[in-house]
Parts: C-alpha cells; structure tokens; sequence
C-alpha cells in the first residue's frame, strides 16, 4: 500500500543524492519481437544470469510493451497528502517530474541483448517480472489488459521536500509501493545491504502486482472506498491486504524464499510460514504492526495451499474471488471498529466445498487463536 513508500518521508529518512539517468550509448538493434535478454532472474535454483525471453516488450530500448513501460527521472512531491495520492485528477501535485523514457546501453550477441551497466539490467528485469506476474493472473485467474490498463513502473524515483523555499531531493532506499488512484509503481533505488535488488525481485514485484488486483477486486479502482472512522478498522484493511499479497506473492513465484533472496531481514518476518500466531504475535519480535498480522493470513492460506488436496493456483483462486465478496461487510463495518479478519476467512470458507471447510477451519483457527476466529463464519 502506499504507506509503504510516503509515511514519514519528509525528514523521518536519511537522504541520498543521486543521479538516475540511463544513458542509451549507441548500438545494434536486436530483430524481434519476441526480444531475448540475458539478464538476472528467479530460477527454480534461485537468482541467476539467464537469458529470458519477453512476450509483450515492443521496444527494447525504452523498455516499453503491450503491457505498459517502465519510466526513470520521476520526481516525487514527498509532502503530497492522502488525497492528492488517491486522486487520479490530482496527478501533478505527486509528481513534481512526471518521469522521462528510458534508454537502455546493451550489446547485441546472437540476437540477445547484454545490458552493458546495472540500471540496463535492472529495467529489463522490472518488466520481465512484471510480465511473467502478468501472465499467471492473466492464464490462472482469467484477468486481461482491460482489467488493469497498462501500467506505469517508475525506477528508482526521487523524492523532493520543498518548503519555505529550501528544496531537498533525494531516494527511498530498498522499497516498493503500489501506489492506489495513480495505479503507478515504484520501485525505489538499490541499497548496498541488499543481496538480489528489489527492483529485479520476481517476489517483490508480484507482491506490488497484488496490490493493484486487491485495489481492482475489491477497491473496484474506487480509492474513496479505503476510508474509514476508525484506525482500527484501517489496519485491519491493511493487514489483509499486505497478508493477501504476500500470499499470491508464493502463488505466483512458487517460492518463499523471494523476500529473503534481497534481505535477511525481511526474510525473519515475511517468509512463509511465519512463526507466530495471534496469540504469540505480541513476543513475535515482529515490528511491521499491520504487516505481521498480514502474515498470519497468508501463513493459514499457505497451509491450505501446501497441504490439501488443492494446488497453489485453486486456492489463490478461492482467495481471489473472497477479495469482492467481504467488500460490503467493510462498508457496514468499518466505522465501527468492529472490522476483523473474520469477515474476510468467512467469505473465504463460503466458496469451500462442505468436504473441505472443517479443514480448512481448523487452519484458520490455529493461526487466529484464542478465540479471533468466530464460530458465525461457517465453520461445522
């Protein structure tokens, strides 16, 4: 969500100065379309350079496809509120720089395109991740272009405080948002701790890619629907969110190790399962507040994914569709702070063949314990 990359930006982040530019040096044209690139990328035995094949890339050189296009030398307002964000109409008061194409330097070897620098790669990479995270909703779930539009992935953007007349520019540092009303994403600049970058991180990428099917599934692409009296209730909102991303972030990698491939630390609280449940959340160690709740979530639909009689892509499904059927218990809900998970592992278990719900309740139940998972909610 978008408080991912905008809480606290003004001063509550060290700043980095930077010059972003990808400068295109001159070279041979590759033939295609399909294009092919010798890039790094998620393997079934991890991160390694491969050369990859694109589906939707049209141009090569200012990584631009079917699909939409990554953009760099974006500018960021850091000081843009809530209702700028989610206003689609207020588009000029986030982006002091609206982003610029980029030009990628690259050698052409038996019709395969070597980048010649990071940032080449790290742009191939963005779009090669998001085309594959693309085609998995696009084969597993039936949904199309004009489901989404096409899409704007914005590298490494800046970020600008200006104030009184003194302006401060700088980055975020190993982050990425999806950013609801605007439906952009960014994917902010690489850091030295970082093992696999983020912006060429399959999982991060489908996680952000999660985002904007829940903002479509459920937000009907309606940001006003977020808004709620209480911040109970929003961080309730929040957690299934995060947690319904980190899930599809499996179903579409087959992996659970994509967080952990970029940051150990992120891997300690992001990896599934996690090892908490509701009950031992509070002495987890966790800090991500909503977040670690989130994986609880996605720790029980992991489980019924791995050990039923389902594949990963079945349950998904089912997890997909609970994404617009609790849309109305949020809205009758919401302002009361009486909002929980419940409302969404209800829906869930009302797309459940009779056969499987007892199982499927008593995951729910070990991961929400003490008493969090009701027993209106359809279970025997």
């Amino acid at each position: 969500m978008i408080r991912e990359s905008l809480q606290g930006l003004s001063f509550g982040l060290s700043i980095f100065f930077c010059i972003c530019t990808v400068i295109c040096c001159g070279h041979k044209k590759p033939n295609g379309p399909p294009y092919q690139a010798h890039i790094v990328a998620s393997t079934p035995s991890g991160y390694q350079l491969v050369t990859v094949e694109f589906q939707t890339l049209t141009d090569p050189d200012a990584v631009r496809g079917t699909l939409g296009e990554v953009l760099g030398d974006a500018v960021v307002n850091a000081l843009a509120d809530d209702t700028d964000i989610i206003d689609p109409s207020r588009r000029s008061n986030v982006y002091v720089e609206s982003g610029k194409t980029v030009s990628l330097d690259y050698d052409i070897k038996g019709n395969v395109i070597y980048p010649k620098n990071f940032d080449s790669m790290a742009l191939l990479a963005m779009y090669y991740n998001f085309e594959r995270t693309f085609e998995f909703w696009r084969e597993k779930l039936g949904l199309t272009l004009a489901d989404f539009g096409q899409s704007r992935l914005f590298y490494a953007p800046r970020m600008r405080v200006s104030e009184n007349g003194t302006v401060l520019e700088g980055t975020l540092k190993v982050n990425a948002a999806f950013v609801p009303g605007l439906r952009d994403f960014w994917f902010f600049k690489t850091s030295r701790l970082e093992g696999i970058p983020i912006t060429m991180n399959f999982g991060v990428l489908a996680h952000e890619f999660s985002h904007s099917v829940f903002d479509m599934k459920f937000g009907r692409k309606d940001t006003t629907v977020y808004e709620s009296e209480s911040l109970i209730s929003q961080d309730e909102l929040s957690g299934i969110n995060e947690g319904l991303a980190d899930f599809f972030s499996y179903v579409v990698t087959g992996s659970v190790s994509e967080f952990g491939a970029s940051l150990e630390t992120v891997a300690k609280e992001r990896t599934l399962p996690v090892s908490w449940t509701y009950s031992t959340l509070a002495s987890s160690g966790c800090e991500g507040s909503y977040y670690c709740k989130g994986s609880i979530l996605a720790s029980a639909l992991y489980e019924i994914a791995t050990t039923g009689n389902r594949s990963a892509a079945e349950v998904g499904k089912i997890a997909f569709e609970a994404m617009s059927d609790f849309r109305n218990d949020w809205e009758v809900e919401k302002n009361n702070s009486t909002f929980d998970y419940n409302y969404y592992i209800g829906r869930f278990l009302a797309r459940v063949d009779e056969s499987q719900k007892g199982d499927y309740c008593t995951i729910f139940q070990k991961w929400f314990d003490s008493g969090r998972v009701r027993d209106n909610i359809g279970c025997p």
